[in-house]
């Protein structure tokens, strides 16, 4: 029997084979999880929907107003609000055109009119229509044809007439007013017409009638001959301004008035509002990197 020394070197077999050392094996690694896909362009596109969704719903809507739809191929006529009263004094439309003023005034202006409508059946009465601005006024497309009065509330030398011309689309008549029977089956004297009085006053028909005011007619007569107050009059000022010297008349206490409210510390942006932007920006950004490097 022989002995092998630990240190012992094979050597090759007659047939010339060498020993094997042994098959080196590696481990088959098998993933997991599918590779993942970039976050940026997601990330991306739901910022650009957030912005957008934010801009149309802030001011994306204020570009967007409802119109009747004028005559076709009518464009909207203009007047100006001068100095000197409306130019042109006469402005002649067709029904389902659109009317626009314009206040050159330094006086803002609220013009009404009693009989001409809108295709919703609203009487003219504007909005303040202040220096440099602008009112628009659609006409109803069933608006008989005739001449139609307006006025301004806050100006009476501000007047001016829309004649309304061709065919409406609804013709609107009015039923002529029967007179009133006594009690024995025959006519009175007296016709009394239904409604108010006319704004020029009585006629030679009704002077037995009593005169009833029209509750729809302005306080003033805009076709009056007296002298107009002064513009400046009509407009209400406020007394108490930055830079008046003008003192309150009291300013005691009421007796039974709650006391008013104390704030208890005045409002200022020192350096916790300063904070607080500065984490908010740091926490974006390092929200934004994470997002980024996904």
């Amino acid at each position: 029997m022989s002995t092998l020394h630990p240190h012992w070197h094979a050597l090759p077999e007659p047939d010339g084979v060498p020993p094997s050392a042994g098959v080196r094996r590696t481990a088959e690694r098998v993933p997991v999880r599918p590779p993942g896909f970039s976050r940026r362009p997601a990330a991306v596109a739901g910022i650009l929907v957030t912005l957008g969704i934010g801009y149309v719903f802030f001011s994306g809507m204020r570009g967007l107003t409802g119109q009747v739809a004028a005559d076709a191929g009518a464009s909207p006529v203009r007047i100006a609000i001068t100095s000197s009263g409306v130019n042109p004094r006469q402005a002649t439309v067709r029904p389902g055109q659109s009317i626009i003023w314009t206040n050159t005034q330094s006086l803002p202006h609220i013009l009404q009119a009693t009989d001409l409508k809108d295709s919703s059946g609203n009487a003219l009465y504007t909005r303040a229509i202040f220096p440099g601005s602008e009112e628009q006024f659609t006409v109803s497309p069933s608006q008989p044809a005739g001449t139609y009065s307006y006025a301004s509330i806050t100006a009476q030398d501000v007047t001016g007439e829309i004649v309304v011309t061709g065919s409406a689309a609804i013709s609107a008549s009015t039923p002529s007013a029967p007179a009133v029977t006594g009690g024995l089956g025959g006519v009175d004297d007296v016709v009394i017409p239904r409604g108010g009085p006319s704004r020029g006053g009585r006629t030679a028909g009704d002077t037995s009638a009593r005169d009833i005011p029209d509750a729809v007619a302005p306080a003033a007569d805009p076709y009056s001959t007296d002298p107009a107050p002064s513009q400046e009059a009509l407009i209400p000022r406020n007394p108490y301004t930055v830079d008046s010297t003008r003192a309150r008349a009291s300013s005691k206490q009421e007796p039974g008035a709650p006391a008013p409210p104390r704030p208890f510390r005045q409002p200022s942006t020192g350096p916790e509002l300063w904070l607080v932007l500065l984490m908010s920006a740091a926490g974006s950004a390092l929200v934004w990197r994470r997002m980024m490097h996904r």
